[in-house]
């Protein structure tokens, strides 16, 4: 299935009761911390926004990850996230 201009092959994700994410179909992880984490998925670019969230296991070969934390929203698009800068992360 092509979609958005993305040939969407095995792109899957679960959310368990907001606490705990996996997806399929990772291409690449672009950034993280621990209230967001954007990816390169097979079905386009992907941002799961939150809080206190860490990724528990990230597999390439087969395009897995899971995370756990609290997931606010996830979102599919091209825009970039705006980048924090050093001193609004340690003030908060």
């Amino acid at each position: 299935m092509q979609e958005n201009g993305f040939e969407c092959k095995n792109h899957v994700l679960t959310l368990d009761c907001r606490k705990q994410i996996t997806i399929s179909g990772v291409i690449d992880v672009i950034g993280f911390d621990e209230t967001y984490i954007v990816l390169t998925t097979d079905g386009g670019k992907l941002t799961v926004e939150g809080g206190d969230i860490q990724i528990t296991s990230l597999d390439v070969e087969s395009g897995k990850m899971t995370a756990t934390g609290r997931f606010d929203a996830l979102s599919y698009g091209d825009a970039e996230r705006p980048r924090r800068g050093f001193f609004s992360r340690l003030i908060k």
